[in-house]
């Protein structure tokens, strides 16, 4: 639910604003923040439905799921400050 929130944003900077001014940051960030949490489910749902995946995170609270997530989390931030890098560099050309 709050992916399709945070694409519905993105849908607005991108059909309703043209992506201009602080509208193209907005739907980086909304557009990165959205991707991140569909990996999120991803990983949460593959931790508990693989067999061979299983035993590493036998719940959502033990330590090898947090860490799992912490880098996933961390890949995502490095994405998005890119992205943040290459609107910016896209607008001023």
């Amino acid at each position: 639910m709050v992916s399709l929130l945070t694409l519905a944003g993105a849908f607005l900077s991108y059909y309703g604003k043209g992506l201009r001014g602080g509208w193209l940051d907005l739907f980086v960030v909304l557009g990165v923040a959205s991707l991140y949490l569909n990996v999120f489910v991803l990983f949460a749902q593959l931790l508990q439905r693989l067999p061979a995946l299983a035993p590493l995170s036998p719940a959502p609270s033990s330590p090898a799921f947090a860490i799992t997530q912490g880098l996933v989390l961390l890949v995502f931030l490095l994405l998005g400050r890119g992205a943040m890098k290459g609107s910016r560099s896209h607008r001023a050309a």
